[in-house]
């Protein structure tokens, strides 16, 4: 069943980059994962989860991950 005071998001991007500099050619490759999931709450409410996944090629980390969790409340 599909909850109306639910959202879920799914992102999936795969990025390459080539770089074309005479003898300094170089390619990198990269992976991001995102997932956000919103609850509202009935009193007045209203929970975040979000989860990002990074993964490059080039960079000094060969991957990073993040899970946030927020709860916010309107008076």
């Amino acid at each position: 069943d599909v909850d109306p005071a639910t959202t879920l998001t799914l992102q999936y991007r795969l990025l390459r980059t080539d770089q074309e500099d005479g003898l300094l050619a170089s390619s990198t490759t990269g992976a991001v994962l995102t997932g956000r999931l919103i609850r509202r709450l009935p009193n007045e409410g209203i929970l975040q989860v979000s989860y990002d996944f990074n993964r490059a090629t080039s960079s000094v980390f060969a991957w990073e991950r993040v899970l946030e969790l927020r709860y916010s409340r309107s008076y």
